[in-house]
């Protein structure tokens, strides 16, 4: 994805998501894992891994869910193993959990992957101003990511950060990536405005200026 395009999807989540959805998402997805950790920590070590996976999974969809619910996002309804969904605008935010050393195990939800398909006309986006002529009627996925560690003996209790990512439609490659946290702190930087000081010498300093050879 070119510059321009990257730029122009950056503006479109700024505009539509806002800083307490994102935060809430943040804070919920942190409170999931700790949650996850003390439900499945009991297990024996044969099944400890996968019950800690599904526990992640149940505990992130419900907290995902009353994130969207606090900022009045509607989504499909938090059922069983299903994906939660939520729309804002154009955007449609869904989540996974993956490891830190790679992303693939996304690719096994065929939901996840019908979500990651709107984004087609993103991955082809090489032509400046493309991203304008689209952006009125195409949608994008957006994910929240849950990254671990990928080890239950390090920190399994915790995330490594929650990222938001734009997909490619095979969720194998990040048109867009970024912590949560570094994200909001796009919303704290100004405008760029034109530049209109002037610096005026003082009188003394100009024939100082005046009178140097």
């Amino acid at each position: 994805m070119n510059c321009e395009a990257e730029q122009g999807v950056v503006n479109s989540l700024l505009t539509h998501l806002g800083p307490a959805l994102c935060q809430g998402i943040q804070e919920g997805l942190e409170a999931a894992a700790k949650m996850a950790w003390l439900e499945a920590k009991s297990h024996h070590q044969g099944t400890l891994s996968c019950a800690l996976g599904q526990a992640r999974h149940f505990h992130s969809n419900e907290q995902f869910t009353i994130a969207l619910d606090a900022a009045g996002v509607p989504h499909n309804p938090l059922r069983g193993n299903d994906i939660v969904i939520g729309q804002c605008g154009p955007l449609l935010l869904g989540r996974f959990q993956t490891r830190q050393q790679g992303w693939n195990n996304a690719r096994r939800s065929s939901l996840r992957l019908k979500l990651a398909a709107h984004n087609e006309w993103l991955e082809r986006l090489v032509q400046p101003g493309l991203f304008e002529q689209r952006l009125d009627t195409a949608h994008i996925a957006v994910f929240f990511v849950s990254v671990f560690s990928g080890s239950i003996a390090l920190q399994p209790d915790r995330l490594s950060s929650v990222e938001i990512a734009v997909m490619d439609t095979k969720l194998s490659e990040r048109l867009f990536s970024e912590p949560v946290i570094q994200f909001l702190g796009r919303y704290a930087q100004p405008a760029d405005q034109e530049d209109l000081v002037r610096v005026r010498l003082k009188k003394s300093a100009r024939k100082q200026q005046d009178s140097q050879p």
